[in-house]
């Protein structure tokens, strides 16, 4: 129940890779993190915390990013910590 989870959504590759430096910058505290894609995020209930992530097409979030966020609601609502990065 340590860990955290960076979820991001990406075309192109760019929150991908903001995803990634995230985590990084997350390891370097001492605690566990795990990288997904949105698409492939399972129940987040097990996370101590989760960083969702997703660039924005003329002003709205990947549909990834959009699905997770509606699909998981109630498990976010319930994190104790939840940070949004953006790409763009």
């Amino acid at each position: 129940m340590d860990t955290v989870l960076v979820v991001y959504a990406t075309k192109r590759g760019s929150t991908r890779e903001v995803a990634a430096d995230a985590a990084r910058v997350i390891r370097q505290s001492g605690v566990e993190v795990e990288i997904s894609p949105a698409r492939e995020a399972k129940s987040l209930d097990r996370y101590r915390a989760v960083v969702p992530g997703g660039a924005l097409y003329l002003g709205r979030r990947h549909k990834d990013a959009r699905k997770l966020l509606k699909r998981r609601r109630r498990e976010l609502a319930a994190q104790s910590g939840r940070y949004p990065i953006r790409a763009t």
